[in-house]
């Protein structure tokens, strides 16, 4: 389904009106916020990375898109900026600073916790950072209304494709995308008409009665009365023998290894907690027609 006009005011897709909810709560601070660094080795044609940026924008909707209340509060639109709006790309020089590599952390958190503004836009924003005549980092940073995990390998890789072409003084070398983000969030608001939600949403009102609400794990701090989202990462490694072993029974059961290890990170926490019924959300990349794979935007 394509839309033949981007002028007016266009429906969110599901996934991003829960986003706009959950913004409209002010309670998830930068928890959406998508960063990333790319760190970029050898002389750097600037002009060449500003095209490529400037190119990105205008192939993907998704990166030139705001999202604008209906007046009342009660609804939320995608309004798609024009073409030429261009990429807003700051400049931080730390050459000869004293210590660079803190001064890089800081505007890292800087760039990364800065808050969106969904109505006023941009959602997707940079800042590209001079450690030396041939060493830069590039802080890039999208909101998840905008994004998702997936659309981070067709950014850096499109992104990369786009600066050869410019250095290189050659034409855009991409294929035309068939169809934009917005097309897919009218298609879905088309396709889960009221029946269809209705039939959806009891689906998973009986499946999911009497789930637990909370898994009481045993912790060293109390929980706190209000989810505040400050979480971080524990990075683990699994060495070689091991996954070895975990490969090779997922083969004999005719799986993958991602349900392998879902599996026994279920039976830890059953066993942490002496619950039967638990309840473990996973993300699915959600992209289930070829015109969708090449497409930045919130599919997750």
């Amino acid at each position: 389904m394509r839309l033949p006009d981007r002028s007016g005011l266009l429906p969110l897709s599901f996934a991003q009106r829960r986003l706009w909810f959950l913004e409209r709560l002010g309670r998830v601070g930068h928890a959406y916020h998508m960063p990333l660094a790319l760190q970029l080795d050898g002389r750097l044609d600037g002009d060449a990375l500003r095209a490529a940026l400037d190119a990105l924008v205008a192939r993907h909707e998704a990166l030139r898109t705001r999202i604008v209340g209906d007046g009342d509060g009660d609804e939320a639109f995608q309004q798609i900026d024009p073409p030429g709006v261009g990429f807003p790309l700051r400049h931080d020089d730390l050459t000869g600073h004293a210590d660079a590599p803190a001064a890089l952390a800081r505007l890292q958190q800087e760039e990364s916790t800065a808050r969106f503004d969904l109505a006023a836009g941009p959602l997707f924003r940079g800042r590209l950072v001079i450690l030396a005549p041939d060493r830069h980092v590039l802080l890039l940073t999208m909101h998840h209304i905008v994004s998702d995990g997936w659309s981070l390998g067709i950014l850096t890789r499109e992104l990369g494709v786009l600066y050869a072409a410019h250095h290189d003084g050659r034409p855009d070398p991409l294929p035309p995308l068939p169809i934009q983000y917005a097309d897919y969030a009218t298609w879905q608001r088309h396709w889960l008409t009221n029946d269809t939600l209705t039939h959806q949403e009891n689906y998973w009102r009986h499946h999911l009665t009497d789930a637990p609400t909370l898994l009481h794990l045993p912790t060293d701090r109390p929980r706190p009365p209000e989810q505040d989202h400050h979480g971080a990462h524990l990075p683990i490694t699994i060495d070689p023998d091991l996954t070895t072993a975990l490969k090779t029974l997922t083969t004999r059961h005719s799986g993958t290894l991602y349900m392998t290890l879902l599996t026994a990170w279920t039976i830890v926490l059953s066993r942490l907690t002496g619950q039967h019924d638990l309840t473990i959300g996973t993300p699915t990349a959600n992209r289930r027609h070829t015109e969708l794979e090449n497409l930045i935007g919130f599919f997750v």
